[in-house]
């Protein structure tokens, strides 16, 4: 499910400048939330909740997809709030917006859910029903009601966690004014600092032939047909080359054939710290994906959190459907290439980032 290319260009390139957030006023300020949309069946972690029960909390909704690294970058945050204030009556939930087919699935969103550590109510929106009752176009999207309903706060992107966290602060003070907050949650991470300075990264990248990102598609290829793809060597930034057989599908490029010698592969031309990519897992079965960086097995000092080592040199197991975090290391400007035997090897997008990682 595609969303609006230019919107998340917009908050790339906020988060790029190190810029703390985003404000697009989806809704106004003292407006009322929509009633939520779905199924019984399709709440996580909860029974289905309504506003008319919510009544005197204060609530924070977040609209999320589990595969998007802006996303996974707060859950630390969301986590910690939901831990320190949830006594108090906060009260978190995530609307789960999927940008791509496999994200649609209840059980994929749970399972991604889990692995973050998410314990607050989730609804899962796979026609993203609720997004559109919020007039929503990003990912992530955070609006916080009082404990009348009504909207005080909204906050797009990354950042602004102490701004953010201190509202919440505020309003429940409104019914707990005895009650002593701790500070706000130090910076998790290095680029999470709003003193810390940010350098230009590489742009997203989705392997589709929609966003025109794959740069060497082959002379009559068809849609989900398989096609013998050519790789030059010559590279340029922002752009996907294939080498080997490939399948141009609707959201992926997926891997046409078993190999035995790692002889097809994707690669990309990028700039920035950090490198993330998010594959399918079509057939349920595991896989392992090797991540060659300028031509060499992944060092230490550049490995991603998925990152592992063998014989052949630096891989990650394909063991769900989400995104997986290859590089992390000093800014530079870097080949990377990745390669695997499996037929089952379905990629879909890159991410990246100009901020410090360690």
């Amino acid at each position: 499910m595609r969303r609006n290319m230019q919107c998340l260009l917009i908050i790339i390139f906020a988060i790029a400048l190190g810029l703390p957030g985003v404000s697009h006023a989806a809704l106004p300020d003292g407006s009322r939330p929509p009633a939520f949309v779905g199924a019984p069946s399709d709440w996580i972690n909860s029974p289905p909740l309504t506003w008319k029960e919510l009544r005197g909390r204060v609530v924070l909704i977040d609209f999320w997809e589990y595969t998007c690294v802006n996303c996974i970058r707060t859950d630390p945050y969301l986590i910690a709030w939901y831990e320190r204030y949830h006594p108090y009556g906060l009260v978190i939930i995530g609307i789960h917006t999927p940008e791509f087919g496999f994200s649609t699935e209840k059980a994929n969103v749970a399972a991604g859910a889990k692995r973050a550590g998410l314990d607050y109510p989730i609804l899962n929106d796979p026609q993203s029903k609720n997004w559109n009752a919020y007039n929503e176009n990003f990912w992530p999207s955070k609006y916080l009601f009082d404990q009348d309903g009504k909207l005080v706060y909204e906050h797009t992107g990354e950042g602004s966690y102490e701004t953010t966290e201190r509202e919440i602060q505020r309003l429940l003070l409104k019914t707990h004014p005895a009650a002593h907050f701790p500070a706000p949650l130090a910076p998790v991470k290095p680029g999470d600092d709003p003193n810390v300075v940010c350098r230009s990264d590489t742009d997203e990248l989705y392997t589709n032939p929609s966003y025109q990102f794959l740069a060497n598609l082959p002379r009559g290829w068809k849609m989900d047909a398989p096609a013998d793809f050519k790789d030059s060597g010559r590279h340029v930034d922002g752009k996907v080359y294939a080498s080997g057989r490939w399948i141009t599908k609707y959201q992926s490029l997926m891997h046409a054939r078993a190999t035995t010698d790692l002889s097809d592969y994707i690669a990309i031309r990028y700039h920035g710290t950090e490198v993330n990519v998010v594959v399918n897992r079509p057939n349920g079965r595991d896989f392992k994906v090797y991540v060659f960086l300028d031509g060499k097995s992944v060092s230490k000092a550049d490995k991603g959190d998925d990152l592992l080592y063998d014989a052949r040199g630096s891989y990650f197991v394909v063991d769900a459907p989400r995104m997986f975090n290859v590089i992390r290391g000093p800014y530079g400007d870097h080949e990377l290439k990745l390669a695997s035997d499996s037929p089952d090897f379905d990629i879909y997008s890159f991410t990246f980032s100009g901020c410090p990682q360690k």
